[in-house]
C-alpha cells in the first residue's frame, strides 16, 4: 500500500532595522529546515504507519500536511499527529546554517 506525507512549508523573511527602513530578508530555505528535521520525523512515521509510507517536503504559501493513501486514522487525526512531530522537531532544531552539510552528508540544497 502506497502512503505519502507531505509537508508543504513557508518561506519566511527575516526583518530587520537600518536608519529607521525595513530591510527584508529571506529566511532559512525551507527545504534545507525540511532535511534537517526528516530523520526525527521518518522514523516515527515509519513507526506508526510503516516503512511503505514516504515524506516528502515542499514549498507553499501556507504551511500545510497533505496526505496520499488511505490511513488507520482519519485524515484530521493524522495532520494533527504529524503537525505535532514537525513542531517538536523544529523547536529542536538549532542550526540551520547553510555551508553545513545535512545529516547525511549531502550538500544543502541550492536555491
Amino acid at each position: 500500500m502506497e502512503r505519502r506525507i507531505e509537508i508543504r512549508l513557508t518561506q519566511t523573511e527575516q526583518k530587520s532595522y537600518e536608519k529607521g527602513k525595513v530591510i527584508r530578508m529571506p529566511g532559512p530555505d525551507p527545504l534545507r529546515i525540511g532535511e534537517l528535521v526528516r530523520p526525527e520525523l521518518e522514523t516515527a512515521i515509519h513507526e506508526k504507519y510503516g516503512e511503505d509510507t514516504e515524506l516528502t517536503f515542499s514549498v507553499a504559501q501556507v504551511t500545510d500536511v497533505r496526505l496520499l493513501g488511505s490511513f488507520p486514522e482519519k485524515a484530521p487525526a493524522v495532520r494533527a499527529w504529524v503537525q505535532g512531530l514537525l513542531a517538536d522537531a523544529l523547536e529542536n532544531l538549532t542550526d540551520v546554517d547553510r555551508s553545513r552539510p545535512l545529516p547525511d552528508g549531502r550538500a544543502a540544497p541550492d536555491r
